[in-house]
């Protein structure tokens, strides 16, 4: 136990984030073969549910951002419905408005990855009408974070953090993005 949080309490939500993820990605990934789906799930499964650090095991609990898992989790719902030409319908819009509502919410760098990701579905065969669902939700999801005083000292907070680290600067991003690849 660390400062009485059970490391079990953290698989839990691990688990708990993976099944609400599963049951987002399941309309989403509709016409696509079972092996890709099985693919997916599995692959998405070993994401979540693998603890980051290489030496932590199950059983104790050592701080490495879960939350940067479920994101991945959410980011994966959007990207398999950007990706999935088959996947429209009101089911499925919802789907994904929800993942990217998570995502607003959880971790908004991946919100705006998320946001990005959606635009591949141009590529594949997605109209603008596909997108209305999704881009009404994540709006009255933003309405009612401003309406209820969460939003913008959310927003500012990010910000301000962003310009204390200086991760807002668009030079040093590009030397991030270079040096991981030794460019």
């Amino acid at each position: 136990m660390l400062w009485c949080v059970d490391a079990r309490s953290i698989v839990r939500a691990d688990a708990f984030i993976l099944l609400l993820t599963l049951l987002l990605l399941f309309p989403v990934m509709r016409g696509l073969s079972k092996l890709t789906q099985a693919t997916i799930i599995v692959l998405l499964a070993a994401l979540m549910m693998t603890p980051l650090k290489l030496d932590s095991f199950w059983g104790t609990y050592s701080y490495v951002a879960d939350y940067n898992r479920w994101a991945w989790g959410c980011l994966t719902v959007a990207l398999v419905w950007a990706l999935n030409p088959l996947a429209r319908g009101y089911l499925s819009s919802i789907c994904v408005a929800l993942a990217l509502c998570l995502l607003l919410y959880l971790k908004l760098t991946f919100f705006v990855g998320g946001c990005l990701c959606l635009g591949l579905g141009f590529l594949r065969g997605k109209r603008l009408g596909d997108y209305l669902i999704p881009i009404f939700i994540v709006l009255l999801a933003i309405s009612i974070g401003v309406w209820n005083g969460q939003f913008l000292p959310y927003l500012a907070d990010n910000i301000t953090i962003g310009r204390s680290t200086g991760t807002l600067r668009l030079g040093k991003l590009l030397l991030q993005l270079l040096d991981r690849y030794n460019l």
